[in-house]
């Protein structure tokens, strides 16, 4: 009887320890470093904002005019993600892939914690937190998951903007709210992306009218001076009319800036957790704090039109849908007949057992980095390579998905036809020229490719051959995954058998520049 006792005392500590959402939250971060471990890819707009930071150590600042690229460009080159592109760069100088990883990494778990805490702010007791924070976060991994990429400050700054409104709800405490400038700051600098704090924020302080002048000042005051941050960016008051222009254009060449629609799963599970915290509003008669309704609407409407953006709405309903969801389970737990006891202590055993294996992967990336490497598969890594090797420098033709790294691997002695920067630098009518002198195929593919004219050019091993751009064009470099072709007319190459290895593939952080 006593060791019945003990465990059943044991049991119902761990279970008390479980049910804290930051346990929850680390659970769930062993659970999704599984898969952003699991062959780690090198994201292929990493490339680019690793460039801008060697590019801002070199010369002391940032530059207003795009160095990389030889195709029609923008006047004025406006690099919103800067600050993170020096960042990576340190990060990648001082470490390389194990580093990069583990600050990806690093970023998740703040942003779960931080989800978590934000939930206990305004949580009841006995909320189901750990299942909420569960089910809207659990469908996201894809934020961490290529490494790395500008967006991580926005999912870990987005949490903390959340955290500070929830506990200013529950304590009206306004020095709270006296980072919140600040981290704008670094926020502007880093990611476009801090729009959507600044907009939940506006929100925020917009529906808190109804709580009387006392409430509302401090947030008005709070969004104002992010606003003011906002300017303290090397562009002044033009990073603005920038913004204003890249929130508003359409981006047909950039599939995850979709609609929700086109992720049919991610669709269906945001639909169900917005089903549920609707059901838990109508449970509550939508008698509950505006914000907690205004918020994560307006957050939902942006998640159908992008289902990029659909990671901000899951944020932003797991901090503010908590209440009603619980109104919503309670109503269930009413008519549903109570699990054994039993059963509820073996789960939390079961649960403690399953934290040693779920734990392992992190363990051994955080203890031994050096060892973690990304894939660079989708890259011409040994093509651009030989051309380091072989040749002085000249203008390549690229695609979107390569160019960034072509530009990394290439400056300055060869310039790029196009990268993922595309509206910081690029005018839709450069995307679509490149687009069509890269295809054979296309409309105007002769008139696109006599435009841009590349010394260069690098494709994608699918049966292609140089001819189909002309007779002179010949292979100089194919490995099964991509070729190089050049013009033989101009630099008098003859078409021996074409290199399938360069003699060496120096590290990949070991820039010309």
């Amino acid at each position: 009887m006593e060791a019945a006792r003990t465990f059943e005392t044991a049991t119902d500590s761990l279970r008390r320890i479980l049910r804290d959402g930051r346990v929850a939250a680390l659970f769930l971060f062993f659970i999704l470093s599984m898969s952003v471990l699991d062959s780690p890819r090198a994201d292929p707009d990493m490339f680019a904002r690793v460039a801008v930071g060697r590019l801002v150590q070199r010369d002391g600042g940032v530059s207003h005019v795009d160095p990389f690229a030889y195709t029609p460009k923008l006047d004025r080159w406006v690099d919103h993600e800067w600050l993170s592109g020096v960042i990576f760069w340190r990060v990648a100088e001082f470490g390389g892939d194990g580093w990069l990883i583990l600050l990806s990494l690093l970023c998740m778990a703040a942003a779960l914690i931080t989800v978590a805490g934000a939930q206990r702010r305004i949580a009841p007791e006995e909320a189901p937190v750990r299942s909420w924070l569960f089910a809207c976060l659990l469908p996201i991994p894809w934020i961490w998951r290529s490494i790395i990429r500008s967006q991580v400050f926005t999912y870990l700054l987005l949490p903390v903007f959340l955290w500070v409104m929830a506990d200013y709800r529950k304590r009206k405490d306004p020095r709270v709210l006296l980072p919140l400038p600040f981290l704008m700051l670094f926020w502007a600098n880093a990611h476009g992306g801090f729009v959507t704090g600044l907009g939940l924020l506006g929100l925020f302080a917009l529906t808190s009218v109804c709580d009387g002048r006392r409430f509302a000042a401090p947030l008005w005051i709070a969004t104002a001076g992010c606003v003011v941050a906002t300017l303290f960016t090397p562009y002044g008051i033009e990073f603005w009319r920038y913004m204003a222009g890249a929130l508003t254009m359409d981006r047909p060449a950039i599939t995850e800036w979709g609609a929700l629609i086109r992720t049919p799963g991610l669709a269906l599970w945001v639909g169900a957790v917005a089903a549920v915290w609707i059901a838990g509003l109508v449970r509550l008669r939508f008698r509950v704090p505006l914000e907690w309704i205004v918020l994560p609407s307006i957050a939902l409407v942006f998640a159908i039109r992008s289902g990029r953006l659909s990671a901000a709405f899951l944020m932003t309903v797991a901090v503010f849908g908590i209440v009603p969801v619980d109104a919503a389970v309670k109503s269930l737990r009413a008519r549903l007949p109570a699990a054994p006891e039993t059963w509820r202590r073996a789960a939390a055993v079961c649960a403690v057992l399953a934290l040693v294996p779920l734990s392992l992967p992190v363990a051994r990336a955080v203890t031994n980095p050096g060892r973690m490497q990304l894939s660079y598969d989708a890259y011409p890594v040994g093509a651009l390579e030989w051309l380091r090797e072989n040749r002085e420098g000249g203008d390549v033709l690229v695609g979107f998905a390569e160019g960034s790294y072509a530009l990394w691997r290439l400056h300055p002695r060869f310039l790029v036809s196009v990268d993922g920067r595309y509206e910081e630098v690029y005018p839709q009518e450069t995307v679509d020229l490149v687009s069509a002198a890269l295809d054979p195929a296309a409309a105007g593919h002769d008139e696109a490719f006599e435009a841009v004219r590349p010394d260069f050019i690098i494709v994608r091993t699918e049966g292609r051959s140089g001819a189909e751009f002309g007779a002179d064009w010949v292979t100089v470099y194919e490995d099964g995954r991509f070729e190089l072709f050049e013009d033989s007319g101009v630099r008098g190459v003859t078409p021996d058998p074409p290199s399938s290895a360069p003699h060496a593939v120096r590290p990949i952080w070991d820039p010309l520049f």
